[in-house]
């Protein structure tokens, strides 16, 4: 079996090449290499989780270049923090409409 050439056209093909791309992101980033592409991944918080009906986003980049991909996942981040405050809106709607049912159902007791 030949061995794998770390060329320019595939320079993550490499596990040596990949080490070093992922030595280079910064510390809490949401990027992540999938095979010759970078994804954005970032966990859902405990209490959206059951608003979102999901544990993590996940969302292909479609580039291999990682300062296109840091530059793309900053963008990820804004919409994402967005739909956590709107989950977190509606999640508090709901614990409120919960709380107002339980107190009339005291009420008819």
């Amino acid at each position: 079996m030949a061995k794998r050439n770390c060329s320019k056209f595939a320079p993550t093909s490499c596990s040596k090449s990949r080490r070093l791309r992922r030595s280079l992101l910064p510390a809490g980033s949401h990027l992540k290499l999938r095979g010759y592409r970078w994804a954005y991944r970032r966990a859902v918080p405990v209490d959206l989780q059951a608003v979102l009906g999901r544990t993590e986003i996940v969302r292909s980049l479609r580039t291999g270049d990682l300062g296109r991909a840091a530059r793309l996942a900053d963008a990820g981040d804004a919409v994402v923090s967005r739909l956590f405050s709107v989950a977190a809106r509606i999640a508090r709607r709901k614990a409120a409409e919960a709380a107002g049912m339980a107190d009339d159902e005291k009420s008819d007791a």
